[in-house]
């Protein structure tokens, strides 16, 4: 029927018959695909979401976790069910590789190898959608399917304008686990049985002659009519419990009381695990919480704040003074969390580098050239304040400056500045924590650094100016040079 479609009918005949023909294989994979794969982010979404530390996703399988709560699955899942779950994850992920290569090209999904497969051994953090790092692979294969079914209800839409059939309202894509909301058909069965029903046989040209309008009619009674476009806008992005992702509670906080730096390094120094920070990120992130929503003194000490928020909750009291850790609870005072918040953030970020992870996944590639450097300058690293203080600018630029930029013509003016320079003025901007012992930096910072990769002749300068395109290069030395 396909070529007879193509051939024998004018191109203002039968539009919608021609798109569904040429969508129908994507069709299929979104019909066979999404529902599975929505009732397993739904079901990690409502389990895990706010609860769960990324550390702790990053290193344990899905089965590994699906297995620790298996009297908690849903009464029709069984282990037959959920290996199909996950089935659609990759059959959706071997289409997505081989048809969207540009998509794959311009983001971190591309951090996986061509030859990955999903399966129970995959990481859980690439079950939770996020719009960077690990997440987005989740989120990159719902957002493609979504947009096959879109396509073709909007094209129906559009060409049935005239008249006035009814544009339901979109749904949202959680609700996608219904199948009864996804245009589903059995090509073997369904549309074979349609297409016999409304064709017949011209033994004098010896063709076969279709009643396309029959056909395209009852396709789109079937199959389009009652069907929404699904609504990617109020998706649900997955949040870990150990990040603020909510800056307006962070920016309210007081931004000008700096601990000394000796100090900073002494609460950084007491935490040396991944998941003990995260634990303290999240106690930080409640009572934050409670400051920016109540009046408070911020020369009171976080002791008897804690104890003022859980007056009634000894056991609450003490896991949050455990979990803190004496100096920060005996020596730290509200007008100290954002300083506290960041130094832990900074050093987390150090020991996720140290163990060969990305703690600024969703830094654009534009700041991460491959570059190998070396600093020539090494009297930076004489003083562990020095750099501590270094690193907790760095991490700043990064994390509070470049992770906000998207226009591309914002990254290429940014790019090119020099490090130095951007550190050097921090101290003019309020929302940056920038320890007095920057001042220092003049005398030892180094303006250049050597490049190793490149090809050594007379024509090149082995010695390159630090600039932001540098700077997660330059954070990995930066954390290899400090002494925790």
């Amino acid at each position: 029927m396909a070529n007879d479609l193509k051939n024998d009918t004018d191109s203002d005949q039968f539009k919608i018959l021609k798109k569904f023909n040429e969508l129908k294989t994507k069709l299929k994979l979104v019909a066979l695909n999404l529902p599975s794969i929505m009732k397993m982010v739904n079901f990690l979404q409502k389990n895990l979401f706010k609860s769960y530390f990324k550390y702790t996703a990053q290193n344990k399988t899905i089965g590994q976790y699906l297995n620790e709560i298996s009297g908690q699955w849903p009464k029709d899942w069984t282990q037959d069910k959920v290996k199909q779950m996950i089935e659609s994850f990759q059959q959706v992920w071997i289409y997505f590789k081989l048809n969207s290569k540009e998509f794959i090209k311009n983001n971190s999904i591309l951090t996986l190898n061509t030859e990955f497969e999903v399966s129970l051994n995959s990481k859980l953090s690439y079950f939770l959608p996020t719009l960077s790092g690990d997440g987005l692979f989740c989120y990159s294969l719902i957002q493609f399917l979504s947009s096959i079914q879109n396509e073709m209800i909007t094209y129906y839409h559009e060409i049935k304008r005239s008249s006035n059939s009814a544009i339901l309202v979109p749904v949202n894509i959680e609700l996608f686990e219904n199948e009864d909301l996804i245009i589903k058909f059995d090509e073997n069965n369904d549309l074979f049985r349609l297409v016999q029903a409304n064709f017949w046989y011209d033994s004098k040209n010896l063709k076969c002659v279709y009643k396309f309008k029959n056909i395209e009619n009852q396709i789109i009674n079937l199959y389009l009519r009652a069907k929404p476009k699904i609504n990617l806008k109020e998706m649900k992005l997955f949040e870990y419990s150990d990040e603020i992702n909510d800056y307006s509670i962070f920016k309210r906080l007081d931004a000008n009381s700096l601990l000394d730096i000796n100090n900073q390094i002494e609460i950084i120094d007491d935490f040396k695990k991944i998941n003990e920070i995260s634990e303290a990120l999240n106690t930080l992130k409640v009572i934050m919480n409670y400051v920016s929503t109540l009046s408070t003194d911020s020369t009171e000490t976080i002791s008897s704040f804690v104890r003022k928020i859980y007056y009634n909750d000894l056991q609450l009291i003490k896991q949050s003074e455990q979990i803190l850790k004496e100096k920060i609870i005996e020596k730290c005072q509200v007008k100290h969390l954002k300083n506290i918040w960041i130094s832990l953030m900074m050093k987390r970020s150090v020991l996720y580098t140290i163990n060969n992870q990305d703690p600024f996944d969703y830094l654009n590639p534009a700041f991460k050239s491959n570059d190998s450097i070396e600093l020539l300058d090494l009297n930076l690293l004489d003083s562990n304040s020095i750099l501590v203080s270094v690193l907790i600018a760095v991490f700043q630029i990064i994390t509070f400056d470049l992770s906000a930029l998207n226009n591309e013509e914002d990254i290429g003016d940014k790019k090119g500045q020099k490090i130095k320079h951007i550190i050097m003025s921090l101290d003019a901007n309020p929302n940056f924590l920038i320890s007095t012992n920057l001042n220092k930096l003049p005398a030892s910072f180094p303006d250049h650094l050597e490049v190793n990769n490149l090809t050594i002749d007379d024509s090149i300068d082995m010695r390159t100016p630090i600039r932001l395109e540098n700077i997660y290069e330059f954070w990995k030395l930066l954390c290899k040079k400090i002494r925790y």
